[in-house]
């Protein structure tokens, strides 16, 4: 794909429990009886939260402010405490549309970017003095030039910064798309226009980056959502507990059990027709 979405490597935190991966879509299940997952090591015995593709091959962050890249001789620690050298939990990472920078957040405000190409590590933390934790990040355009990238938080607060020419960061003002409820899951499926999710059964959408959200859902729903994967305004899917995938069509919300056990969807990835969920 041209484009590096932000899940194309599922959440790497399901490694680290008594994970499940299911598929979603017939192409998404053939390929799934050639192949196997495996288990492979990490340089960091602490657990992992977010991955994401690059140009460079697959990220991942997590605790103590690690971030990981794949080698070719394994994984290789490339981040170590953080953006601050405090150690704060990474919490969500992202690419640019280009794959050559992945942004990445966490605890107290943490903020990061690092050049995939350059190897270098750049420091956002706290911006406008937020220091809240950071939930999770979507990031558009092209690294460097003209990204576009909004945060999530635990008080529901949403925060957009996008370059400027001079290379700097401009922020806009904050706003709470769901009235203050922890966002655990944003996703953009263009550079204006994405969706949100919060742990109360709330989901939003917006076409003019940020600036307005319209609520879609879920008005049945009866659980906390994990997580989401936006690929346009009428295909959007959301994770949730006891096992539930929502599905939206453009008009209307229908959840599937994708885990007879109905333990909690934690993460879900689509790739066009195809996807992955995990729990």
């Amino acid at each position: 794909m041209s484009e590096q979405t932000r899940r194309d490597v599922l959440r790497l935190a399901t490694a680290t429990t008594a994970a499940g991966v299911l598929t979603l879509g017939s192409a998404a299940t053939a390929q799934s009886n050639e192949t196997e997952w495996q288990r492979v090591e990490s340089p960091t015995g602490k657990a992992l939260n977010d991955a994401v593709d690059t140009a460079a091959g697959p990220f991942a962050a997590g605790a103590d402010g690690n971030v990981l890249a794949r080698r070719e001789n394994g994984w290789q620690k490339v981040v170590a405490y953080g953006p601050q050298a405090r150690s704060r939990r990474l919490t969500g990472i992202d690419a640019t549309d280009d794959g050559n920078a992945v942004w990445f957040v966490g605890g107290s405000g943490v903020i990061g970017e690092y050049n995939v190409e350059t190897k270098t590590l750049t420091n956002y933390s706290a911006p406008n003095g937020m220091t809240s934790t950071w939930e999770d990040c979507a990031v558009r355009g092209t690294a460097g030039e003209n990204e576009r990238v909004y945060f999530v938080n635990g008080s529901g607060e949403l925060l957009v910064g996008v370059r400027q020419d001079s290379g700097a960061m401009q922020y806009e003002d904050v706003i709470k798309p769901g009235g203050g409820s922890t966002i655990p899951g944003i996703d953009f499926h263009a550079r204006g226009a994405g969706h949100v999710c919060s742990t109360s059964q709330f989901v939003a959408e917006t076409a003019d980056g940020g600036g307005t959200w319209e609520q879609i859902g879920i008005d049945f729903a009866g659980g906390a959502f994990f997580d989401l994967a936006s690929q346009d305004p009428k295909d959007v899917n959301v994770a949730a507990g006891s096992g539930i995938v929502y599905r939206y069509d453009g008009f209307r919300w229908t959840p599937h059990v994708v885990d007879g056990k109905r333990r909690a969807i934690r993460a879900i990835d689509r790739d066009g027709a195809d996807g992955l969920a995990a729990g």
